[in-house]
């Protein structure tokens, strides 16, 4: 898996308005407006500092376990919430081994950082054995299609974005660089890997879910209102994430 900025990263992402207006109205519409988390035990896969499994927690789970390799942000989770609801465990994807425990997976921007396809079929492996037999996993990733076409000014608007570099020939299993921004200059880098969306669904059925679904993001009301569409034109056009729900029945 790839190395991850992760003070960096954590500072910037408050301030990214890509964050409060895509990737949060984005995160409830996956999860049916939380219904699909409502009195459900909860792996978030690469939690971060915690801040997603908080809002999955207010919005209604019984509990949250929170899995990050990072140290850092494990460390800053740890210390912002308390909850004795909301656990944590320093440990990569690549390394877990909870049978059967959780109701809903989510895994937003993880995947991605897979090395290649047999990474990201042990990560999903993974997840998959970690879920009840009714057990739903709720990802997003970096929209897989061969139009993608991230800019610079996305990165500095949004908050993050993937950097083709000089060479836009894109091809499964590319390995890219995604920046993140504050204050329109990049303050961290990490390397990813851009997988076809049929990759994702071909490893996804490979471990063992039944069904896939890919759905667009959502830019919210208040943000439309605030900048105007024509602000996130270019995020959507075609979308740079999709979120993918798989199913285990």
């Amino acid at each position: 898996m790839s190395t991850f900025p992760s003070i960096a990263y954590s500072d910037a992402k408050t301030e990214w308005i890509g964050q409060t207006h895509i990737v949060a109205p984005t995160i409830a519409r996956a999860l049916e407006d939380w219904s699909l988390i409502n009195q459900k035990k909860v792996l978030d896969v690469g939690c971060g500092t915690g801040s997603i499994g908080h809002d999955i927690l207010e919005n209604g789970a019984l509990e949250v376990v929170g899995l990050d390799s990072s140290k850092e942000m494990i460390e800053i989770a740890k210390n912002t919430y308390k909850d004795d609801r909301h656990k944590f465990l320093q440990m990569s994807v690549l390394d877990l081994d909870l049978s059967h425990e959780f109701d809903v997976a989510v895994s937003f921007f993880v995947l991605q950082f897979m090395k290649d396809k047999e990474e990201l079929f042990k990560a999903i492996r993974n997840i998959f054995e970690s879920l009840k037999e009714t057990g739903i996993l709720v990802a997003i990733v970096p929209n897989g299609v061969k139009d993608f076409n991230p800019k610079r000014e996305e990165g500095q608007k949004f908050g993050a974005a993937i950097n083709l570099e000089s060479d836009s020939n894109l091809y499964d299993g590319r390995r890219l660089s995604v920046e993140f921004f504050s204050n329109g200059e990049v303050v961290g880098s990490s390397k990813v890997t851009f997988f076809f969306n049929e990759t994702y669904e071909q490893v996804l059925k490979e471990a063992g879910f039944k069904k896939v679904e890919f759905l667009s993001p959502v830019i919210s009301a208040d943000g439309i209102e605030k900048y105007g569409e024509k602000h996130f034109q270019s995020f959507m056009n075609p979308p740079k994430d999709i979120v993918i729900r798989a199913y285990k029945y």
